[in-house]
Parts: C-alpha cells; sequence; structure tokens
C-alpha cells in the first residue's frame, strides 16, 4: 500500500524514491525553467522573433525580470497560478519566464480557447489573475477579462495589445519598475510545479496536467538530444506554441535550453511559412499530419 499526500497546491507529489532515484541516474537537474536563459545572456543568437520583434537572450530576460517584479508587487508569488491566453508573440515569453522566475504557475491556455474552458481553468485552479490579449482570433478578449471579473474568479486581469509596433508587457504597466536586483529563484524547488499544460478536451473541458521543473526540463533536454538541437538551430513555430508538442518536445523551451533562435508564426500557410523558412534558414518545425501533407 502506499500513502500518497497532496500538497498545498492540491497536487499529489513525485515520491520522494522517485526524485531520489531520477537524481542519482542524472535525469533530473537543479535547475528551474526560470534559469534556461541564464547561461546564454551573452549569446549574440536572437533568442525569440515574432511578426514585429526580434528580442536576444538578454533583452528577453531583462523583460522577464522587470514582469516578475510588476507581477510580484501585484501579488504574484510561488505556487500562484495565472491562466496565460496569448497567441505566438515575443510577449507569451516575457510572461512565461516572468512566471518562471517567481516560482508562479502558467495554465497554458490555447487560442482556441473561449469563455467556457477560460471560465474554467481560473474556477477550479483558484487562479490568481488572467493575463490574454487584445486581439486573438478575430475576437476581443475584453469580454472574457470582463466576465471573469465580474463573477470575481480572478484577483486581477491584464489584456496584451498586440497591435502595438513594439509589445512589452512590462512597459505597458502603469507600475514604477524596480529592477535594483535581480528576481530570486532560490527558493524555488525542482519537485515544484512549473506550470499545467492541458488534455486534449476530447471528452469534456480541458483537464489540467501539472508539471514540476524536474520533469519538464528532463522533457526538453532529452527531446534536445534526439532531434540534435545545437545553437545553430532555427525552430520554426506555426502551431500554438502554448501547446506541449510545440513548447517542448524540444520546442521552445528546447531551443531556449540550446541558446538557438525560435521564430513564431500564428500561420501555418504554406506561402506564409516558407517564407519564413527561406528568410530564418529555419532547420526544424513541429507539424501535424494533416498540416504536413498541405506543405
Amino acid at each position: 500500500m502506499c500513502n500518497l499526500v497532496v500538497s498545498d497546491s492540491g497536487v499529489t507529489p513525485w515520491p520522494q524514491s522517485f526524485v531520489s532515484r531520477y537524481k542519482a541516474a542524472g535525469l533530473w537537474r537543479e535547475t528551474t525553467l526560470g534559469q534556461l536563459l541564464d547561461p546564454h545572456l551573452d549569446n549574440t543568437n536572437f533568442a525569440v522573433i515574432d511578426q514585429r520583434l526580434s528580442w536576444t537572450y538578454a533583452q528577453l530576460n531583462c523583460y522577464a525580470s522587470q514582469l516578475a517584479h510588476i507581477l510580484a508587487q501585484k501579488g504574484i508569488n510561488r505556487g500562484y497560478k495565472v491562466v496565460v491566453h496569448l497567441p505566438n508573440c515575443c510577449a507569451l515569453f516575457e510572461l512565461l519566464f516572468a512566471l518562471f522566475k517567481l516560482g508562479a504557475c502558467p495554465i497554458m491556455a490555447l487560442p482556441s480557447h473561449r469563455y467556457s474552458e477560460i471560465q474554467h481553468f481560473c474556477g477550479f485552479a483558484e487562479a490568481k489573475a488572467y493575463i490574454g490579449s487584445k486581439q486573438l482570433n478575430g475576437y476581443c478578449g475584453d469580454s472574457i477579462l470582463a466576465q471573469l471579473t465580474q463573477e470575481q474568479l480572478i484577483d486581477f486581469g491584464y489584456l496584451v495589445d498586440l497591435g502595438h509596433e513594439f509589445v512589452s508587457i512590462s512597459n505597458s504597466f502603469d507600475i514604477d519598475i524596480v529592477t535594483s536586483e535581480p528576481v530570486s529563484s532560490a527558493e524555488i524547488d525542482g519537485s515544484d510545479v512549473a506550470l499545467f499544460q492541458l488534455s486534449g478536451g476530447t471528452t469534456g473541458t480541458p483537464k489540467l496536467i501539472p508539471r514540476t521543473h524536474y520533469d519538464y526540463l528532463y522533457s526538453v533536454i532529452a527531446s534536445n538530444e534526439i532531434s540534435n538541437i545545437s545553437a545553430d538551430s532555427v525552430y520554426l513555430a506555426v502551431l500554438p506554441v502554448c501547446h506541449n508538442f510545440v513548447m517542448s518536445s524540444p520546442g521552445a523551451l528546447g531551443i531556449f535550453a540550446a541558446g538557438a533562435t525560435l521564430i513564431l508564426s500564428d500561420n501555418g500557410a504554406p506561402d506564409s511559412a516558407f517564407s519564413l523558412i527561406e528568410k530564418y534558414q529555419v532547420t526544424i518545425s513541429a507539424l501535424v499530419p494533416p498540416l504536413a501533407i498541405t506543405w
């Protein structure tokens, strides 16, 4: 018989025997997702490029650190859940790394999700905040935020205006940015929940899947090795990057772990994708079979 203990977060932790065995085998490392950019801050490669922006590793890390300070001032702390509802854009990773640095847990909503799914994520997980987009797949995010606020499902929400030429969430908050000291991730443990991925939702509302820093980083690093990802790799993401496949197999996080370059597009049509492949000399992408057949 095995006694399972549920933590304060409502998530059953990995058994300590598993943790000890995987760490002893060198599979789980004492690194958190918030530290993923640190080895590459002097890298001359662009970390991430979207339709409007091109950020180096140093720029991405700076914006994320600034935003982490802002979110901390708004009450986002270790273990707090935040529903993230952004399309493929640089601002998405500014937000994700800010949350990782704080030890907060993003819930990775997809661009196709609407109020019914978002409301469920906020209520079920007792989310602290919702951060979405003013323009997402032809609808206005204000309606979702207004409903969440009216039903008191979140403490605060924020909508990113992707129509701006220069999109940085940290520069959009009307709060003084304190950057005299870096955000410390020392208290964040590898066994902490790093983020919540989602099930496919084929039998109902998508279920939340907790992933720890330990197991998620192992998936990323192992996928990098299998896929021969290096600092010279250029990864084109045309599928929703918040999906587990495009985020970690090896995906965006694998690219950041290697110090390579991530190209973001919200359009998988051949004309658009092939143009980006030629422009940026893309070396790897990820597709589902119907889109691969179309290409």
